[in-house]
C-alpha cells in the first residue's frame, strides 16, 4: 500500500470510530467481509525471524525511504486537521466539541472518497493490506505447527517404480521428486524466462501488449508475476525432459490421456510479500484428483527467497470443510493450521514439488536479494470441468494431451533439430 493511502487508511478508522458516521473498517470497506478474512488472533506472537528481514542495503534502504514517506503523510494529515481545527475554535469562534467533530466528518468524508470514488484504488490497497495481513498471521501460525514428513523420490526412483510416487501422491496431495531436469536444462530456461519477462514488462509499459494475455492470476502481485509460456525451445526441452520421469506419475494420478491445463513460470522478486493459504480448486465429493501440477526449481530455492509452503492430506472433504468454516471468527481454520504438520518446499535446481490441486499451499516471502523462477506445468484428467488455468489462449485449443506428446512435444523437439541442423 501507497504511504498516502496507509495513513490515510488509518486517519480514516481512528475517524470512523469516534463520529457518528461509523464507516466500515478497512476489510469490509473493501469489499471483502470480516468472515471472509478473519483475524488469526495467536496469543504471545513472536517476533518475526531474522530471516524475515530484507538481507540487502537497497532494500533496507528502500524501506526506510517508504517508512519515512509514510510518517511524512500521516504528519501533514494531522497538521491539516489541527489546522482546521484550530481555524474553527479561534477565527469562526466554534465550540471544540462542535469544531472536533466537524474535523473527523471532513476526514470520514474525504477517506469515503478516496474509497468510492478514485477509481477503486484505495480500495484495492485497503484490501490488499487485509490480505496481506491474513497471510502473515497464518505464516506465524504455521511456524509453530509441525513439520510434515514427506515423500521424496529421485527422478529415477520414480521411473523405475511410479506406482509409490503415485500413492504417495494420491494419499498426501504432495510428492517432492528430484532432478526430473537438469543444471544446463534449468538454466537455459531460466535465462530465457528473465528475457521474456522483461520483454513482456516493456511492452505492457509501451502499451503494445494487454496483462490479460501473458500473465495469469496470481495471489499478491506485488513483485510476483505469472508469466504464460508459448512452446519456445527452452521451454519445450525442459517440458519434454521432465515429463521422461514424470510422464507414468502424471497419468497414473489423472489417466493416460490428461490434459495439458497450465504452462507458466512462476516468478517471485526480491520483497514479493506471503499469499494467504488457499487451493488451487475447490473440494467436490466424488471426484479424485482432477489437476496435478509440477513446480520445477530453475535455481536452488532456499527458506529465504520463499519457497511453497505445503500442508500435505488437505486436499480432502474434512480439511476443505473445516478451512472455509463459516460465522466461527476463523477458529476452525487456525486450529487446522496450526494441528496439521506442514513443509517448507525447498529444491535444488531442477527438482520439482508435485501437487493435486486440492492442496492447501501458498506462496512464501521473498526476504533475500535474489529472484526466484519455477517453471510449472500442470494436467488435468481429461472431461474435467474446471475454471481456467494459467495457459496461453492458443494452446488451450491445440489438443496437447499426455497420450500425444509423441506428436506436439517429442515429434516437434525432433523436427526443430532436423530444421536447426539444415540452416547450420
Amino acid at each position: 500500500m501507497a504511504p498516502a493511502q496507509r495513513a490515510l487508511s488509518l486517519l480514516c478508522l481512528l475517524a470512523s470510530q469516534t463520529c457518528a458516521l461509523n464507516l466500515p473498517a478497512a476489510a469490509t470497506a473493501a469489499g471483502t467481509s470480516p468472515r471472509a478474512l478473519p483475524r488469526l488472533v495467536r496469543p504471545n506472537a513472536r517476533a518475526p525471524p531474522p530471516s524475515a528481514m530484507c538481507d540487502t542495503t537497497s532494500e533496507k534502504a528502500a524501506e526506510r525511504e517508504e517508512t519515512l514517506e509514510y510518517f511524512k503523510t500521516l504528519g501533514g494529515f494531522s497538521f491539516g486537521s489541527l489546522g482546521l481545527f484550530v481555524a474553527l475554535t479561534a477565527g469562526a469562534g466554534m465550540e471544540d466539541v462542535q469544531a472536533g467533530n466537524l474535523v473527523l466528518v471532513a476526514l470520514c468524508v474525504y477517506g469515503a472518497y478516496l474509497l468510492f470514488f478514485d477509481g477503486g484504488v484505495t480500495q484495492k490497497a485497503l484490501e490488499n493490506q487485509a490480505i496481506r495481513q491474513l497471510a502473515e498471521e497464518e505464516g506465524e501460525i504455521m511456524e509453530e505447527a509441525p513439520r510434515a514428513n514427506v515423500g521424496i523420490y529421485t527422478a529415477q526412483a520414480a521411473t523405475a517404480d511410479p506406482a509409490a510416487t503415485v500413492n504417495t501422491l494420491a494419499s498426501d496431495g504432495f510428492v517432492r521428486v528430484d532432478q526430473v531436469i537438469s543444471p544446463a536444462t534449468a538454466s537455459a530456461l531460466l535465462a530465457f524466462v528473465n528475457a521474456e519477462l522483461e520483454r513482456k514488462q516493456q511492452a505492457l509499459a509501451a502499451a503494445d501488449l494487454t496483462a490479460e494475455g501473458s500473465f495469469g492470476d496470481v495471489l499478491m502481485r506485488e513483485n510476483r508475476y505469472d508469466l504464460l509460456l508459448d512452446m519456445d525451445p527452452p521451454v519445450r526441452a525442459a517440458l519434454e525432459e521432465a515429463l521422461s520421469p514424470l510422464r507414468a506419475v502424471l497419468g497414473g494420478s489423472v489417466g493416460e490421456d490428461a490434459e495439458l491445463f497450465e504452462l507458466a513460470a512462476l516468478v517471485s522478486d526480491p520483497r514479493a510479500p506471503r499469499q494467504p493459504v488457499h487451493p488451487d480448486t475447490p473440494f467436490k465429493a466424488g471426484d479424485g484428483a482432477a489437476i496435478v501440477t509440477t513446480f520445477v526449481a530453475l535455481q536452488d530455492v532456499d527458506e529465504t527467497m520463499g519457497p511453497t509452503g505445503f500442508i500435505p492430506q488437505t486436499h480432502t472433504s474434512e480439511a476443505h470443510a473445516r478451512f472455509n468454516t463459516k460465522d466461527d471468527g476463523g477458529r476452525e481454520r487456525v486450529a487446522l493450521l496450526r494441528e496439521r504438520p506442514n513443509h517448507v518446499g525447498i529444491l535444488s535446481i531442477g527438482g520439482a514439488n508435485l501437487i493435486d490441486s486440492r492442496l492447501f499451499h501458498c506462496g512464501g516471502a521473498n526476504n533475500s536479494g535474489r529472484r526466484r523462477v519455477l517453471f510449472y506445468f500442470s494436467f488435468r484428467r481429461r472431461g474435467k470441468v474446471t475454471p481456467s488455468g494459467s495457459l496461453l489462449y492458443k494452446l488451450r485449443r491445440a489438443g496437447y494431451a499426455l497420450d500425444n506428446t509423441d506428436q506436439w512435444l517429442v515429434g516437434a523437439s525432433a523436427t526443430q533439430g532436423q530444421s536447426a541442423a539444415v540452416v547450420t
